[in-house]
């Protein structure tokens, strides 16, 4: 279910406005003023003038840093409050949603194995029947092949024996011998040319039916789902990673250490890889 209304009602927030005082941007201003009519410091006088100035400017955003802190208080209370009713209301969902997903992900990978599985049994089907079929192929040829020899063989034979008889009977009836022997060739040719070519359509439509098999073995899945797989990490030593590929680990600075070992350095000395130098800044106490 959808619905354009809120879920989280914040009261009278529209009615909130927030503006600095007449008397803060004076004060700014003026300080402002007196802060651009200094251009240099040539005496000790005008230190001790742009040092009272100083401290003013100090004092005066130090002021308006403490007021921005204790207006902003009760708005940071207010994100606090609005993110634990935004909690509140979907932390058990949010949990649910983790332990359904992981159901559905399970189903989706489990078919997918099943589909894979299916789609393996097909093709190594597919492949015996292949083997098997040319094989039956070499057997086949090397039998036709054995039955054209004996068949030549015997008419051979029938011929030798009809060329050195001394009768015309004899040579007749041996002649009638061979083209019966030669005509049963012929037709057995013809028989077995019909089974193999019967063998081979029954064979042929084993194979189409492999090829349906293989094409339907898809794997079921939830419908409105996807499935994907997320790559997940855990380092296990950064510096064995650094050491190997450095551009995927990023190098961050410790600014603290490094500016506490530099006071520790003889004068000249420096850190590999780092310069520093020094830079005059004046503290206004309050």
């Amino acid at each position: 279910m959808t619905t354009s209304s809120p879920t989280i009602i914040v009261s009278a927030l529209d009615a909130i406005t927030t503006t600095a005082t007449e008397a803060a941007i004076s004060r700014r201003d003026e300080l402002l003023a007196t802060c651009s009519r200094g251009r240099s410091v040539p005496t000790a006088e005008s230190a001790t003038k742009a040092t009272e100035v100083l401290r003013e400017v100090t004092t005066f955003t130090r002021t308006i840093e403490a007021a921005r802190r204790d207006a902003k208080a009760p708005v940071l209370a207010l994100g606090k409050r609005i993110d634990a009713v935004a909690a509140d209301l979907t932390a058990e969902l949010t949990a649910e949603l983790g332990r359904i997903n992981s159901l559905v992900s399970e189903f989706n990978v489990t078919e997918q194995r099943r589909a894979a599985e299916e789609r393996r049994k097909a093709a190594e089907e597919q492949d015996r029947i292949y083997r098997e079929a040319e094989q039956k192929r070499l057997d086949e040829a090397e039998a036709a092949r054995a039955v054209e020899a004996a068949a030549k063989a015997k008419q051979d034979e029938l011929a030798l024996k009809a060329s050195r008889a001394k009768s015309e009977e004899r040579r007749a009836v041996l002649e009638a011998q061979a083209a019966k022997a030669k005509a049963k060739a012929e037709a057995d040719a013809v028989i077995e040319a019909k089974r193999i070519k019967a063998e081979k359509d029954r064979e042929a439509q084993e194979m189409a039916a492999t090829h349906v098999a293989v094409a339907m073995a898809q794997p079921v899945k939830a419908a409105g789902t996807a499935l994907r797989m997320e790559t997940k990490f855990e380092i296990t030593d950064i510096y064995a990673l650094f050491d190997a590929v450095p551009g995927m680990v990023i190098l961050t600075p410790n600014k603290a250490a490094i500016k506490a070992q530099i006071k520790t350095l003889p004068e000249g000395a420096s850190l590999p890889g780092v310069k520093h130098w020094q830079e005059a800044k004046t503290t206004i106490r309050s």
